[in-house]
């Protein structure tokens, strides 16, 4: 069978795109306070959110139309990321699903955040997960 899905590694993308602009912004506009993030700043936090938002909607456009799920795995971002050396790796995870849980409503049918790591490489483990969450694919 063949499901209408991509699988985005979600770890990496932020880290290849998304947490290079964050740095390079809020260094720019000189956000980091004693060479650490203040996600209690309003700004800092808006400028994660904005390119986590912008990185992620336009992933979304480039897709083909008929692939209609992204699904992103729990472990957001990993500890060896280059922005959890300015930050609480607890905090800006919490922030990072927060955004996505936004996302999630602007892109009702195109996104579904897993809460669990699905081992997409084992056909037994698709299939169970596909069985459990039918609902939200088809």
């Amino acid at each position: 069978m063949i499901y209408n899905i991509k699988l985005i590694d979600f770890n990496d993308f932020f880290n290849k795109s998304i947490s290079i602009d964050i740095l390079n912004t809020i260094h720019a506009y000189n956000l980091f306070v004693n060479k650490k993030l203040n996600l209690k700043n309003k700004e800092t936090k808006q400028v994660i959110s904005h390119f986590i938002a912008y990185h992620v909607a336009k992933m979304l456009n480039n897709f083909d139309i008929n692939k209609n799920i992204i699904v992103i795995q729990p472990n957001i971002i990993n500890d060896v990321s280059e922005i959890i050396e300015y930050s609480d790796s607890d905090s800006i995870k919490r922030l990072i699903k927060s955004v996505l849980s936004e996302l999630k409503k602007i892109y009702p049918n195109k996104i579904f955040v897993s809460r669990k790591v699905v081992d997409f490489e084992n056909p037994d483990t698709i299939r169970l997960f596909f069985n459990k969450y039918n609902d939200r694919f088809f």
